[in-house]
């Protein structure tokens, strides 16, 4: 992880990269689920905030347990980063889009950010012990997918839209 580099030019790329990520995520997951006739460029904007919030509060948490554990996140970090993600898209969205909200996408997006984070840990943690970094971002993508899929089970937006 670029967080785990003690070089500040390293750093600043793997920064870049997770604003990459938090931005490809917003356009390839996020744009799609803002109705037609919601798609100001404020909501467009404020998706696009809080995607790339998402990604640096994970990387923010796996940073933590890994200078607490010795440069070695566990598992746990990994997956509360990936809840943690999860649950500022979900705010995200809930405070952006005006859509139905139930327990269902509650539990979804909890299982998703588990499950996404557990992904994260197992690609990563292959990327490093091979040293073929290009593995890394299948547990971003892997994150990604469940988190469209618990958006989409979820029934996020699917009955009636109140508000603007």
């Amino acid at each position: 992880m670029g967080l785990l580099l003690q070089d500040a030019s390293r750093d600043d790329f793997f920064n870049f990269v997770i604003i990459v990520n938090g931005l490809v995520f917003g356009a390839a997951v996020l744009l799609p689920i803002l109705p037609s006739n919601a798609r100001q460029w404020w909501r467009i904007t404020g998706l696009a905030v809080a995607c790339v919030c998402s990604y640096l509060l994970a990387n923010i948490v796996v940073a933590h347990y890994a200078v607490n554990d010795e440069l070695a996140p566990s598992p746990v970090a990994f997956q509360l980063s990936g809840l943690a993600g999860a649950f500022v898209v979900l705010v995200g969205l809930l405070i952006l889009i005006p859509a139905s909200r139930s327990w269902r996408l509650l539990w979804m997006i909890v299982v998703a950010g588990l499950l996404g984070g557990w992904a994260l840990d197992l690609l990563t943690t292959a990327a490093v012990n091979t040293k073929k970094l290009v593995t890394m971002p299948l547990g971003h993508a892997a994150w990604q997918m469940l988190i469209c899929i618990a958006l989409h089970f979820g029934e996020f937006g699917t009955r009636k839209r109140s508000g603007p």
